[in-house]
């Protein structure tokens, strides 16, 4: 526990500040107007002259050669400061050390600090030779310039009233400058310190260690006993109490209102001590560390100490509208982004792997040129904005343990409206063309996406990325995945995704969203694989195609929906027999009439279909030319169902079957129905010996297997009658 006694310390300044008028008014009521007005003067002048020379003092210091003082800093021997400090600063990192040259973002910024934190030494050295040197030289000339002491007569002048008086206005003056001086190192301080206090004054539970929980990777923070800055507590009540309850934090706070709006002048002069300006940019340090401070407080206080993305985004919207605009007002991001990434664009080894990304040393640069034209700190708002959203949606929200969830299931039990917004926030930032190119090179180079596409049997060399925008892109993923939703996917218990209750019309809207983006449309065969992957293995036999338009990816969907409702799905069997009878026939048939990719699809299984309903001819016999289809399906459903009604079955002999039992007409209705199908009229040796299979045996040597009309089966089958 620190000892520490905020009032006492307070009371001490006060005391402080009360001796500095004091003196200075008793001081100047002895000394008299002139001589009180002169000092102020000189004293006033002297810092303010220092002020606005300081930057020829500092250039001056930079280019001067101390090379006569033979002295080495870190392995580097002193010449100009302008010379050695790009030296020392690259002894201490070999990318930085290659950046330090004129015109880099790096050089610029590296410069601008040590010009910020000369200016500030220099000025506090100014202050001590002011207090001193100059005072002496002052007071030379003081005693040349100052009115004669003696009358004519040669006898000692006595101050008048007024001159003392004057002299004593004039000393409270230099006191509150005094002051004013004092004050600025607090006033930056407890300014940056009132936000940190802002949690030590609460009661929490929570540390900032963390831990790991056992397998799906989330960090949470270890509750702990009591609140960690709470030891601090006196420390922060000084800080923020500094401002309103003590003197020298009311004469330093003059300009700032009740209400704390406003600058004072001691924060003012901070501001300005520790500021420094990066080519347009300007960064007030003070305030950008308050502004953090104030956010983290703010986030810490309102989420009792539990900091997580899933506590940030249950937080009051007024709040965090709040919160993301103090963000948006950070320039220190606009000074950040552009060196770090020609850092990145520098470091061998970070640029070996941006090169295995795709990204060249032309394609950093063009970067960096792009995000100093970009309000990065605008857009960092905008981004905090977004996850905020992403985090509301239920994205970020953390697994019981021991509990996993694959993208789909976090998607489909996201909140659409939540992760729309955030997309269109993302796809609306100045860094979105950029965040997008350099992700999907990243992506697309990367060894994860290169085993995927080997996987899929997808050449790199066939990824299409020309002419998209990637603003549009991101800000079409809310349609996508809220089209998704709505499309009717399942997520069993096991976590595999249940195709069966798809719906024509959610189909139809997620494949239009899909096949507005510019990405995909032009890169179809990934979609294809992707579904391929999710659909269940025996329904992927039935996708033969790679390349799809967007009527035919519905297809697809339709008739992967409506085969894998038929599936059993312990074994993976298909009852394709119970599906061509029933009445989702006439919805396959509908799907697969779509699409011509559909179409070729279903021509390649035909064969597979026909064996598993018991017609035991090569496939590959077939006369399959100009074939509907969707109207095939049907017609092998109704054909299989109008057989029953005479007792006939494909592919096994059918003992109830007696050719007596029927009648002429009830004959030719049949065979009339069997040439319904358009491979068994163009292929009737098939046809033939589905009958012989039918058949008892005592009639198979009458069936022979060869190419015939309706009527020559409808004769054949008459003559089994008689």
């Amino acid at each position: 526990m620190v000892n520490f006694d905020s009032i006492t310390l307070l009371k001490a300044l006060d005391y402080f500040v009360l001796s500095i008028f004091a003196i200075c008014i008793i001081s100047g009521f002895v000394k008299g107007m002139f001589r009180t007005t002169y000092n102020l003067v000189v004293f006033v002048g002297l810092i303010l002259l220092g002020w606005f020379l300081m930057p020829a003092i500092i250039e001056f210091i930079l280019d001067y050669d101390f090379s006569f003082l033979n002295l080495t800093i870190n392995g580097s021997t002193l010449t100009t400061f302008r010379e050695t400090i790009p030296a020392i600063v690259g002894s201490l990192d070999p990318t930085i050390g290659s950046l330090m040259v004129e015109g880099t973002e790096t050089y610029t910024l590296i410069f601008a600090l040590v010009f910020s934190a000369a200016r500030l030494i220099l000025m506090l050295v100014w202050l001590l030779l002011t207090l001193t040197v100059f005072k002496f030289v002052f007071w030379i000339i003081y005693l040349i310039i100052r009115p004669r002491r003696k009358d004519a007569q040669g006898n000692l002048k006595k101050k008048s009233s007024a001159s003392r008086f004057g002299g004593a206005i004039m000393g409270g003056a230099f006191a509150f400058v005094i002051t004013v001086l004092v004050a600025i190192p607090f006033a930056g301080l407890t300014s940056i310190g009132n936000s940190f206090g802002e949690i030590a004054g609460n009661e929490m539970t929570v540390s900032y260690h963390f831990k790991a929980a056992t397998t799906n990777g989330y960090l949470f923070l270890e509750e702990k006993p009591e609140n960690p800055l709470s030891e601090y507590e006196e420390v922060f009540k000084f800080m923020s109490q500094f401002r309103g309850a003590s003197l020298l934090g009311q004469v330093g706070g003059i300009g700032k209102t009740e209400d704390g709006e406003g600058s004072s002048i001691d924060e003012v002069l901070f501001d300005q001590l520790l500021e420094f300006k990066y080519g347009d940019v300007q960064v007030e340090l003070r305030k950008e560390i308050k502004t953090m401070a104030s956010v983290y407080a703010k986030v810490y206080n309102a989420t009792g100490g539990n900091v997580n993305m899933s506590t940030i985004s249950n937080l009051d919207s007024d709040l965090l509208d709040s919160l993301v605009g103090e963000i948006s007002t950070l320039q220190i991001l606009n000074v950040i982004a552009p060196v770090a990434i020609e850092y990145v664009g520098n470091n061998e080894e970070i640029m070996g792997q941006l090169s295995e990304a795709g990204l060249s040393q032309e394609d950093i640069h063009q970067i960096i040129e792009d995000v100093k034209k970009i309000d990065i700190a605008a857009e960092i708002g905008t981004i905090a904005s977004a996850v905020v959203d992403l985090g509301k949606s239920g994205l970020f929200d953390q697994q019981e343990e021991g509990e996993e969830n694959n993208i789909f299931t976090t998607l489909l039990n996201a909140d659409s409206a939540m992760l729309g917004s955030a997309m269109d926030k993302l796809g609306g930032l100045g860094l979105a063309d950029m965040i997008g190119s350099f992700g999907a090179n990243a992506i697309l180079n990367g060894p994860f996406f290169e085993q995927l596409l080997v996987e899929f049997g997808i050449s790199k060399e066939e990824i299409n990325l020309d002419g998209i925008d990637w603003g549009s892109e991101i800000a079409n993923l809310g349609g996508i995945i809220e089209t998704l939703q709505n499309m009717g996917l399942v997520i069993r218990e096991d976590g595999s995704l249940d195709f069966t209750n798809l719906t024509t019309d959610g189909i139809a809207d997620f494949v239009d969203e899909l096949f507005k983006s510019t990405l995909l449309a032009n890169n179809t065969k990934i979609i294809v694989a992707t579904v391929k992957e999710a659909l269940p293995e025996e329904v992927q036999d039935f996708i033969q195609v790679d390349d799809l338009t967007g009527e035919d990816f519905k297809s697809i969907l339709e008739v992967g929906s409506i085969i894998a409702s038929h599936m059993d799905k312990e074994t993976g069997q298909i009852a394709f027999e119970e599906l061509l009878k029933s009445e989702d026939a006439a919805k396959l048939g509908n799907a697969i009439e779509k699409s011509d990719a559909m179409a070729k699809t279903i021509e390649e299984t035909m064969g597979k279909i026909l064996e598993n309903v018991g017609i035991n001819i090569k496939f590959d016999d077939f006369d399959i030319t100009n074939i509907d289809w969707g109207k095939e399906v049907v017609a092998l459903g109704a054909i299989m169902t109008s057989l029953e009604k005479y007792g006939l079955k494909f592919g096994a002999e059918s003992v109830s079957f007696n050719i007596n039992n029927f009648t002429t007409v009830e004959i030719e209705n049949m065979v009339d129905t069997l040439f319904t199908s358009q491979i068994l009229s163009k292929n009737t040796k098939v046809l033939m010996q589905a009958i012989k299979d039918m058949v008892p045996e005592a009639y198979k040597n009458q069936v022979e297997v060869k190419t015939m009309t309706a009527a020559d089966v409808k004769e054949i089958l008459n003559k089994l009658r008689s």
